[in-house]
């Protein structure tokens, strides 16, 4: 199960790569052909900037818009279309199964203008008052669930990175449609995926469908993630830690379930090798520190020892007021 969001307004590079940083795969803006009752329509450069930042793009359109016209749009700007069947456009009836049939797209609305239709895709409108579903992409108390791929648009307007947003859960096949250009991505689709920030970056660590470690970065000046690059190993978990130009990796063996620990002196330009450090470990692995071997033991004493003086200057506060309390109710005994 992916995030997704949408907006009105498309985002910038930088906003593309902090949603990113939170785990959203998807986003959705719009197509604007004409006096269609689009708010605000998407340029080609937009989506593709939601494409280079590693999201699939969804192109909501109205139902005014020509479908042809949609399809051919949408298979040379390599977005997927999405008819938005909301009233504030063109109210619902019997044109809609017409127009998702030539224009080859999902369907977006609430839970009623799903049922009986047929769709690429179908994205459900509604908002739970128990708020975020946590990785549920339908709720059958709208409307039946459809047999294809389908998303649940749980929130409505709010704000996130400085833009209003809705946010939305998605399966997984909606992942797997997002690339440099237009049509599917080529690089392993990871899952697991961990972000550090350095000073003028973002990167990002995931396993891969091979169960290797892989990483990508961030272009602040091209404003794109640059392509995972395959780390190695065959791991079942992993937990990064950083500081300055040092990240630490420590991840548990796929098979053997010993830890192993790699390194970036570098902020993340180059790594070293896996290291083994032995152990076998059921409990998730979590990175102490850079520098810093998971399951080292650290030294409390200090720790200790400064606890323990402040009891003690407590124990003395506490004795002088049980003395002052004692000579009060004394003085004030008949």
């Amino acid at each position: 199960m992916i995030e997704g969001r949408d907006s009105a307004y498309a985002p910038n590079a930088v906003q593309l790569a902090a949603f990113f940083a939170q785990g959203v795969r998807v986003f959705g803006g719009y197509i604007k052909l004409g006096n269609d009752g689009v708010l605000n329509g998407w340029s080609q450069s937009d989506f593709a900037r939601v494409r280079a930042a590693g999201m699939t793009p969804i192109g909501f359109f109205s139902g005014f818009d020509d479908p042809a016209t949609v399809k051919a749009l949408a298979a040379s700007w390599g977005i997927l279309a999405c008819l938005d069947d909301e009233s504030g456009m063109r109210p619902d009836g019997s044109w809609v199964q017409a127009e998702l049939t030539a224009s080859g797209g999902g369907l977006y609305g609430n839970g009623w203008v799903h049922n009986g239709r047929a769709a690429a895709f179908d994205i459900l409108s509604g908002y739970p008052t128990s708020g975020d579903p946590s990785g549920v992409s339908w709720n059958t108390a709208y409307a039946p669930r459809p047999a294809g791929p389908c998303g649940w648009q749980w929130a409505g307007s709010h704000v996130e990175n400085g833009i209003t947003v809705d946010s939305s859960w998605l399966d997984d096949w909606f992942a797997g449609l997002h690339g440099g250009g237009s049509g599917s991505i080529t690089a392993p689709v990871l899952r697991r995926t961990r972000t550090i920030a350095t000073s003028d970056s973002y990167i990002m660590f995931g396993i891969g469908d091979d169960d290797a470690l892989y990483c990508d970065r961030f272009d602040m000046v091209k404003g794109a993630w640059t392509g995972a690059t395959k780390l190695g190993g065959a791991i079942s978990e992993f937990d990064i830690s950083g500081a300055g130009q040092r990240i630490d990796i420590y991840a548990r063996g796929l098979t053997d379930r010993q830890a192993y620990h790699l390194h970036s002196s570098d902020a993340g330009v180059t790594f070293s090798a896996f290291e083994l450090l032995g152990g076998t470990y059921k409990a998730p692995l979590v990175a102490l520190g850079p520098g810093q071997p998971a399951g080292t033991a650290v030294d409390l004493t200090p720790a200790l020892n400064a606890i323990g003086a402040v009891k003690s200057e407590l124990d003395v506060v506490g004795g002088d007021l049980a003395t002052v309390k004692r000579l009060v109710e004394k003085d004030l005994a008949p």
